[in-house]
């Protein structure tokens, strides 16, 4: 019978070889007596195993049952994680109710408005439409695209990028729509498109929180498609940019600023944006979910003298900023499934309401403008955020403590505004005059607050990081746990749903209409 051989030849070991007789065949490699063979030149170590059973001691049967059940264990595994990512998925693309609509905002969103028909009357709309190869892009998001002419932003949102949530009301057949169309159109309200002339922000409300809308339509694909076509929304251009911008022009300043300086400069604009934020969830019964510097927008307060000139938007050293909430394509109620969901608190480490995640993110995006704005060393920020010793790191520390413990979703922001006015206004501005420059007054009790400013101490973990970069000196440590605070429930991602829910080849599940 054939038998398998190798040979290993050597000049300088010893040889032996192990050699069978015709019961070796069937008995394999455990019966096989060695034998010794001195030679003169070579030596030779030969292996002779039975083809029938090759290998016989690396598959036991107690391994090959250990592998299968492992296996076993692993594929159920990962099909139990499927199934959780895939139901976690569903629920973040379930639709956005609007559940608080007066009957002007009913009339609002079911407004045909958004049809572009033959003939279309719009000046504006055919001017964007006809111009189209002068628009400049600006970027590509999971959504769509978006692009820039003259004065107007406009966000084309791209059919199979992500789910159209919600379902365009009062048309028949059935279509969708994304829903930061209706949350913007409620929220910052559609504008009459000003004259060219004029400065866009001068369709801005000075009370106005959000960004308004100065139109929006659905483009027909140009040949039969199975999607209906592509929706776009028109905005105005601020060209002051969003917080970032705003941060990188305060840093070029001749004059050093410090965080302190910063906050009083810019506290009262941040506290119009706690109040709008509060409109957003009591009026509204909304939340944002994505709360973000980005998404923080800067326009100049337009006075009814400003507002028939030709003025740039482009702020002034001496000039405060009115800021705007932009962004609501991941506008939800406080109950949508999404906030209670696997990708929620558990991935993202966001607050379980999401009124009050709402106001911490806000709270931190405000951290890191400061932090960016300041043309100071940046150990003064971490050494007065670390030790709370300035009222907006007190601030912080006990609107994240409350956060925690004692803050009421339904008035999170309304809660936090009293605060930043009563008990830690800027350092260098009166309680009075900061609820007077901020638009706001006080709707609670003025008694003393009791017990208020045990939240505003600082609650930090040590973590083997910070024992990493203490090696680096101690700057370099107070720099990383500042750092991994403010960071801390910033950022939402997909990654796990898109590795275990649609494992990059299944579309992305939602309802539709």
């Amino acid at each position: 019978m054939a038998k398998t051989h190798w040979s290993i030849r050597s000049g300088i070991w010893p040889t032996f070889s192990t050699d069978s007789d015709s019961d070796t065949d069937s008995r394999g490699l455990l019966d096989s007596k060695p034998r010794y063979h001195a030679r003169a030149h070579a030596h030779v170590l030969s292996i002779r195993t039975s083809r029938h059973r090759p290998f016989r001691l690396l598959r036991p049967r107690v391994a090959q049952r250990l592998v299968y059940v492992i296996l076993v264990l692993v594929g159920l595994q990962f099909w139990l994680l499927h199934s959780a990512y895939c139901q976690a998925l569903a629920e973040k693309y379930s639709p956005t109710l609007f559940t608080r609509l007066s009957r002007q905002d009913e009339d609002l969103l079911a407004s045909s408005r958004w049809h572009l028909a033959v003939g279309d009357q719009r000046a504006e709309r055919q001017s964007l439409l006809q111009n189209r190869i002068q628009w400049e892009t600006l970027g590509s998001g999971y959504e769509g695209d978006t692009f820039a002419y003259n004065d107007f932003v406009i966000k084309v949102f791209k059919p199979g990028r992500s789910p159209l949530r919600n379902c365009v009301p009062g048309v028949s057949p059935k279509m969708q729509w994304p829903p930061e169309l209706p949350a913007s159109l409620l929220l910052g309200g559609l504008r009459d498109q000003p004259d060219q002339k004029q400065d866009h922000a001068s369709a801005l409300s000075p009370q106005s929180g959000f960004l308004p809308v100065l139109d929006y339509f659905l483009l027909p694909p140009p040949s039969r498609n199975s999607h209906p076509g592509e929706w776009y929304l028109v905005t105005p251009l601020l060209k002051s940019g969003t917080l970032e911008h705003l941060a990188k022009r305060l840093q070029q300043e001749e004059n050093a600023s410090s965080p302190d300086e910063v906050d009083a400069r810019f506290r009262p604009s941040f506290d119009r944006l706690l109040r709008a934020l509060d409109i957003m969830h009591t009026e509204h019964d909304l939340c944002h979910d994505d709360i973000k510097m980005d998404n923080i927008f800067i326009t100049r307060q337009i006075s009814p003298s400003e507002a028939t000139s030709n003025t740039s938007s482009v702020l002034s050293d001496d000039e405060e900023a009115h800021w705007l909430i932009a962004d609501l394509g991941n506008a939800r109620q406080p109950s949508h499934p999404y906030h209670s969901s696997l990708l929620w608190a558990h991935d993202n480490n966001q607050h379980a309401d999401c009124r009050v995640n709402d106001v911490v993110r806000l709270v931190k995006s405000y951290m890191f403008f400061l932090q960016s704005a300041s043309t100071t060393r940046k150990g003064a920020f971490n050494d007065a955020f670390l030790t709370a010793a300035t009222p907006w790191s007190q601030l912080y520390w006990h609107t994240i403590n409350s956060a925690r413990q004692a803050l009421d979703g339904t008035a999170a922001a309304l809660q936090v505004l009293e605060v930043s006015s009563n008990v830690f206004p800027p350092s260098t501005t009166d309680r009075d005059e900061l609820r007077s420059q901020s638009g706001t007054g006080s709707t609670v009790d003025k008694a003393p607050y009791d017990g208020i400013h045990s939240f505003a101490t600082p609650a930090l973990e040590a973590t083997w990081g910070e024992w990493l970069w203490s090696g680096l000196g101690d700057s370099a440590r107070k720099a990383f746990m500042v750092r991994r605070e403010l960071n801390s429930g910033m950022s939402v991602s997909e990654k796990w749903a898109k590795i275990f829910g649609t494992m990059g080849i299944l579309p992305t599940p939602y309802k539709g209409c």
